[in-house]
C-alpha cells in the first residue's frame, strides 16, 4: 500500500515505459522528454481522482506507483490533526471541484 501522512491507497500499480509504448517519450530524440535526465514527483490522473500518482524517471527509466489520497477525498478526522488549517487552506484555494489536486 502506498501511503503518505497516514492517507492509504488502496491498491499500488507499477506502470513502466516500456509497457505504455515501445518507442516513449524517453526515446525519441524528438519527444517531450527530450534532454530531461531526471523527473519526479506526484501527479493527478482524471482516472485516479481519489489518489495521487508517483512519478519517477531517470534515462530511459520511468514509472508511475499509487501514492497518498488526496485529503478533499477523505473525511477531516483521517487527516493529522497538526495540519488540518494548512490543508484546509488548500482544499479552499483549490475551489471545490479541485481542492486539494494539484501538480
Amino acid at each position: 500500500l502506498g501511503a503518505m501522512d497516514g492517507a492509504l491507497v488502496e491498491e499500488e500499480e507499477t506502470i513502466k515505459a516500456e509497457d505504455v509504448s515501445k518507442a516513449g517519450p524517453m526515446r525519441s530524440k524528438a519527444g517531450p522528454m527530450r534532454g530531461v535526465l531526471r523527473s519526479k514527483g506526484f501527479v493527478w490522473l482524471a482516472e485516479l481522482a481519489s489518489a495521487s500518482v508517483y512519478w519517477a524517471h531517470a534515462g530511459m527509466h520511468f514509472n508511475m506507483e499509487a501514492g497518498h489520497r488526496w485529503y478533499s477525498t477523505q473525511d477531516k478526522s483521517k487527516w493529522p490533526r497538526d495540519k488540518i488549517e494548512n490543508i484546509s487552506k488548500e482544499i479552499a484555494e483549490g475551489g471545490e471541484e479541485r481542492g486539494d489536486r494539484r501538480q
